[in-house]
């Protein structure tokens, strides 16, 4: 992946000296995403997989789809990129980018003004697509939170139907896997952030199988495969609520 770090390429008329200087020059740096294999075997007896009723392969299939994808969603937030992917979460320092900022907040519960000093430590250039990310536990106690003049909730319901509810005016979606409050190891039950931008995915095979009748009869192995990515490519773009 390349990025550009470049902020002088463009200019109005009294920017035009230094957008056509020798030394405003673009510079793209390279952030290495490497890939992991996702592994699977289950087996099914042949005798089930003969039987008309029941299609075992199609069953199996959709099942493994299912796991893959909550062991990927698990790497992409809390993965330690040890066999598996970089999750945004347990990042700390990128070669290219600095650090994940952690906003402090104010004791160990979520309040209006912790998710307040959340939203506006965000540059402006990318609260446009931005979303929040919370645990089942902090979405539970932002629900209960209310504004002091009015008493009415912070959190608004979805008006129309396949529409995602707000949290002052941002979309905001469950995450099971995002820590919950009260964990010691990462407590960061909350993030907000442009995830298009900060966060990148790579996604290099479709799941594979290897159908294998021959080596444990009479049980039929489908040996399972995916490689998959992921890692932080603009730190800038992400910020994490700590609550201490």
């Amino acid at each position: 992946l390349v990025q550009d770090n470049s902020e002088k390429a463009a200019g109005w008329d009294q920017d035009l000296e230094q957008v056509l200087s020798k030394d405003n020059i673009a510079t793209l740096s390279r952030i290495v995403i490497p890939t992991h294999y996702l592994y699977a075997q289950p087996k099914a007896l042949q005798k089930t997989i003969d039987d008309p009723r029941i299609d075992i392969e199609m069953w199996l299939s959709g099942k493994l789809v299912e796991i893959f994808a909550r062991k990927e969603n698990a790497a992409f937030v809390k993965g330690d990129g040890q066999g598996k992917p970089q999750g945004f979460v347990t990042y700390s320092v990128n070669k290219v980018g600095g650090e994940i900022e952690r906003v402090s907040g104010d004791g160990p519960t979520i309040t209006y003004e912790n998710l307040m000093k959340l939203y506006f430590a965000l540059d402006k250039r990318y609260v446009s697509g931005s979303v929040f990310i919370a645990s089942r536990s902090a979405l539970q106690a932002i629900r209960m939170l209310k504004e002091e003049r009015s008493g009415r909730y912070i959190w608004q319901h979805s008006l129309a139907s396949g529409m995602p509810e707000t949290l002052m005016g941002i979309p905001i979606y469950q995450c099971d896997e995002m820590p919950e409050i009260g964990d010691t190891e990462h407590n960061t039950p909350i993030a907000f952030g442009n995830f298009r931008i900060g966060y990148q995915i790579v996604d290099r095979s479709n799941v594979r199988t290897l159908r294998d009748p021959y080596t444990d009869k009479p049980y039929v192995k489908f040996y399972t495969t995916k490689q998959v990515g992921g890692g932080v490519v603009e730190p800038k773009a992400i910020k994490l609520l700590e609550l201490r």
